[in-house]
């Protein structure tokens, strides 16, 4: 399902500059979403959402962060993308 617009002005952000340490950790993230569906590749789309990658406290690892905010910004709410309790039952098992 597509957002709608509210605006047809553009939701386009530039990239800041990501480490260098931190480009492979992103590179598998979006890999991994792009497998799982999560999110898409679109050449064409007048949006783009910013990522990075940030230290979780107490520890070395790194947490991978979508900046989807602004976007979200410039669509309409979608109350009804999702499917209820009763329509997830309902598709389990009748």
């Amino acid at each position: 399902m597509d957002a709608v617009p509210k605006t047809k002005e553009p939701a386009y952000f530039n990239q800041f500059p990501i480490l260098e340490a931190h480009l492979t950790f992103i590179y598998q993230q979006v890999d991994e979403l792009l497998c799982l569906r999560a999110i898409r590749e679109d050449y064409s789309s007048m949006h783009n959402s910013l990522v990075f990658a940030v230290k979780k406290p107490h520890s070395n690892k790194l947490c991978f962060v979508i900046d989807i905010w602004k976007v979200n910004v410039c669509i309409y709410d979608d109350y009804h993308s999702f499917m209820d309790v009763h329509q997830c039952l309902n598709r389990l098992g009748g």
